[in-house]
């Protein structure tokens, strides 16, 4: 009786560690299928990636590498951009990170990142955005201005404190561009307002490569 019984136990046992193994295969599978190198910012300093910021009438922006004091959305780090107006009217701050690849010709492309917001009560001022811009060179100094894409201006207000926001933007390489930047911005418009922040992290852009047509 007790032979059945460690068979049945030892099978219980196979099928965990198959399901556990193919779990962490799926996992990995997903995250190779993503271009972008070090998209939760776990280097040190975060691979690739460029981080600007600047403003205007006073306003000023910032940008770091941070672990988040509400906890990152995926590993331990993940990217920061600081917005700060003015007291002037009319002053404007901002901040970025990017990152640039190369561009496939046709192929379709879904790019995502989660995003938590960290503002001034009441702070209506400042919005997030998902951008895809494309250059005609490899240095990313010609931009091919007839193909932009971008993400609806998103509000602070609408990115609660300590909650993770999943956004994306879908997408076609255009034919004529070397290069792609891939980056996510936050702006802030005065007057005043206070600090506005934006935690990044997860950052990924996955490529369908278009098949050739078939030949007869």
């Amino acid at each position: 009786m007790l032979v059945p019984l460690q068979m049945n136990a030892s099978r219980k046992t196979l099928l965990v560690l198959a399901v556990a193994a193919a779990a962490w295969l799926n996992a990995a599978a997903r995250a190779a299928d993503s271009v972008v190198q070090d998209g939760g910012f776990e280097t040190s300093p975060p691979e690739r990636w460029v981080f600007r910021f600047g403003g205007e009438g006073g306003g000023s922006g910032g940008a770091t590498c941070a672990v988040p004091a509400n906890g990152a959305h995926g590993g331990k780090f993940a990217a920061r951009l600081d917005a700060e107006p003015s007291a002037q009217a009319g002053s404007r701050a901002w901040a970025s990170v990017s990152q640039q690849l190369e561009n496939v010709p046709e192929a379709k492309i879904t790019v995502s990142a989660w995003l938590c917001g960290q503002y001034a009560d009441g702070a209506t001022n400042a919005f997030a955005q998902l951008r895809a811009e494309y250059f005609e060179d490899d240095k990313c100094e010609i931009p091919l201005t007839s193909h932009i894409r971008m993400t609806s201006d998103l509000s602070l207000a609408n990115l609660p404190a300590g909650q993770w926001t999943k956004i994306e933007l879908a997408d076609s390489m255009p034919a004529g561009a070397r290069r792609v930047r891939i980056s996510i911005v936050v702006q802030a418009i005065g007057p005043g307002g206070g600090r506005q922040s934006v935690w990044v992290d997860d950052v990924a852009l996955t490529v369908a490569h278009t098949a050739p047509p078939h030949k007869n």
